[in-house]
């Protein structure tokens, strides 16, 4: 797939979109496709985008289970594209359901406790090189 387009795609989205790498769990409103696992990618309160093994299709109503040690309320949104990935895997476009609000603020804090860790984290790490010099 062209880089390019997949830029653009991240360029467009309304909301603010951060790396956002976590397992999850995803079941399918129909039921016509098991469930699976698979992983995000990137994550905005409007969307996200996972990679999985099985190809999905436009439309397809999912729900979005986090594989963490914190427990999230899973995530609702249909899938908005889908694209060859490595091989074997599919990389999918989903957008989160309009309707319900306090998704919105689950992803929100879903992706301020990211970043609030990853400083944490930085902090901890140049406070370390900073006393072994």
């Amino acid at each position: 797939m062209n880089e390019n387009k997949e830029q653009n795609g991240r360029e467009h989205r309304r909301k603010m979109r951060v790396d956002y790498y976590v397992p999850v769990h995803i079941e399918t409103g129909d039921m016509a496709i098991p469930s699976m696992g698979g992983v995000i990618c990137d994550l905005s309160a409007q969307g996200a985008m996972l990679i999985v093994k099985e190809k999905l299709y436009n439309g397809l109503l999912v729900k979005v289970i986090f594989e963490m040690e914190k427990k999230f309320e899973p995530i609702v949104g249909y899938v908005q594209w889908q694209r060859p990935g490595e091989p074997g895997e599919y990389k999918i476009g989903i957008r989160f359901d309009d309707d319900l609000s306090e998704q919105e603020i689950r992803v929100i804090n879903l992706i301020t406790e990211k970043m609030i860790n990853e400083t944490r984290e930085k902090q901890v790490s140049d406070t370390s090189e900073t006393s072994d010099t």
